[in-house]
């Protein structure tokens, strides 16, 4: 595998991986809160209210699908649709 004969492999993706392990494993404990608003109007507040009180994952987004540019969005559609 080319991770592990590039030294610097871990220091370039160590991170994204221990944040996507981390997520995954909150999915688990937590039942996941999706706020999908299609506009902008109070969404914001009521997402940051949820990151504040809320223990598990709270996502906001304006579009969910496995195409969407927020990498937690897309791994909590994974998670929905092939119920890892």
């Amino acid at each position: 595998m080319q991770c592990f004969k590039d030294p610097g492999f871990f220091l370039r993706y160590g991170n994204e991986l221990i944040q996507r392990m981390s997520f995954k494993r909150r999915l688990k404990k937590y039942t996941p809160i999706l706020i999908y608003q299609m506009g902008k109007v109070g969404s914001t507040s009521v997402y940051k209210s949820l990151l504040r009180y809320y223990p598990g994952i709270v996502i906001h987004t304006h579009g969910f699908s496995e195409d969407c540019d927020d990498q937690n969005t897309r791994i909590l559609y994974d998670w929905v649709v092939n119920k890892e």
